[in-house]
């Protein structure tokens, strides 16, 4: 099968990259993040974290650090020395509450509180990365506002992320700290920042692909008129929740996908995008091939829990790799091509949203003053390390988008961010 018809195909189904036009939805986001700073009607929710990008890190500290994924509830012990240098400890792993099987409010709270009780009673205080919607306060705690990434506990929406993860641990009879709450795109962004020389920089943002997507970058607080209390100054760090952006044109497969989830219509640039649903979006593209007839050796028995992103992801690899799912999927060496073909375009189509999201964020921060350094994004997510393919065609589109505005950038990435950016929000 032609490469042209394999592009024919995702192009009848607005399924190509191709279809979306960077320039024109970079402008519709920049007009969004506008809008919801000032409080206006907006496809972004542009979330105040209450925190600074510049936060300085208190010596001689223990708190607990704790991350809220997509996949998995993290939380390790992190200690300053007298330099304010941050050490992680060991960090613990749970599955994340709610993914398995739906849980109540007491359930969901009670989960993580038996999980880090111990921890809790040797820590200062704690640092809540919590990946999800949130109403933030100036108090930063939070309202969580809706669910993503498939978790089924919905009495939690409404409740206060902070405050209830303290009550379950009191009623342990552990008195913990202040809890700090932040997002993981605001987590990663200060964790680069920490570990970065700030002069090298025009400014940072944070780009968050694992389970979810989203993007945080740092904006001046007299743009911020959302905010609900008087007093700040400088700048603060804004998480957008880009991933619940509704703008985007579905194609026909992403609308398949969003009908099966839980929340169906909701969050609709994550489930064209995201490594929770990606796999779900390329099996029901192979799917409508074989219906097609541009595969002629398929079975219809692959779906997104078998073949995954990791097994999509080794099939681009090696599309003869005997044992992998997709290999046994197509009998010929043909059809596996042009198999691997729809996956490798899928993903370049997510790498461009992704970009797209990215470039708002930095023109954004670029729009008050012109600065010849380049942007760094803090990358964070398994996705966007392991996905094949994924970070190429992010950079390649990324580039494009700035290539106007003489924008350059460079992609870091560390390791465990949104813990250790927990960490030093509540080391702060």
């Amino acid at each position: 099968m032609s490469t042209k018809s394999v592009d024919e195909f995702l192009a009848r189904h607005r399924q190509d990259a191709g279809s979306i036009d960077a320039m024109r939805w970079t402008k519709t986001l920049l007009a969004d993040m506008k809008a919801g700073l000032e409080n206006r009607p907006s496809g972004l929710e542009m979330n105040p974290s209450y925190l600074s990008p510049d936060i300085r890190v208190r010596p001689y500290r223990k708190v607990l650090a704790m991350d809220a994924g997509g996949t998995h509830f993290r939380y390790a012990l992190a200690t300053t020395d007298e330099n304010a240098k941050i050490t992680l400890g060991k960090i613990h792993s749970i599955p994340m509450p709610g993914s398995a099987a739906m849980l109540s409010k007491i359930a969901f709270y009670d989960a993580i509180a038996v999980s880090v009780e111990e921890f809790a009673k040797a820590a200062d205080s704690i640092g809540f990365c919590f990946s999800y919607s949130v109403a933030m306060t100036p108090d930063i705690d939070g309202t969580l506002t809706d669910w993503a990434k498939e978790i089924d506990a919905p009495e939690v929406i409404g409740s206060r992320v902070g405050a209830c993860t303290k009550e379950a641990l009191r009623n342990r009879g552990v008195n913990p700290g202040r809890i700090i709450l932040l997002n993981d795109t605001v987590s990663t962004l200060l964790a680069g920042m920490d570990a970065l020389p700030p002069d090298h920089f025009a400014g940072g943002v944070g780009f968050v692909y694992g389970t979810g997507i989203n993007v945080g970058y740092a904006e001046r607080c007299e743009n911020i008129m959302k905010r609900t209390a008087p007093g700040f100054g400088g700048r603060m760090v804004i998480n957008t929740e880009c991933g619940n952006y509704n703008g985007l044109l579905q194609g026909s497969f992403d609308r398949i996908v969003d009908d099966a989830s839980l929340q169906p219509g909701t969050a609709k640039t994550e489930k064209m995008t995201s490594g929770r649903y990606l796999s779900d979006v390329i099996v029901t593209a192979l799917k409508q091939a074989m219906l097609e007839g541009l595969i002629l050796t398929g079975t219809d028995r692959i779906d997104g829990r078998t073949c995954g992103l990791a097994a999509i992801s080794a099939f681009i690899a090696d599309p003869n790799r005997e044992d992998n799912p997709l290999h046994a999927a197509f009998s010929s060496p043909a059809d596996r091509d042009t198999a691997a073909s729809i996956a490798i375009a899928l993903i370049d189509r997510a790498a461009k949203i992704g970009a797209i999201m990215t470039a708002a964020a930095i023109l954004k921060t670029a729009a008050d003053a012109k600065d010849p350094r380049p942007y760094a994004i803090f990358a964070e997510g398994t996705t966007f390390h392991r996905l094949s393919g994924y970070r190429t065609a992010y950079a390649k589109h990324l580039q494009t988008v700035l290539a106007d505005d003489d924008i350059t950038f460079e992609i870091i990435t560390g390791p465990d961010w949104p813990l250790i950016g927990a960490a030093i929000a509540a080391l702060s």
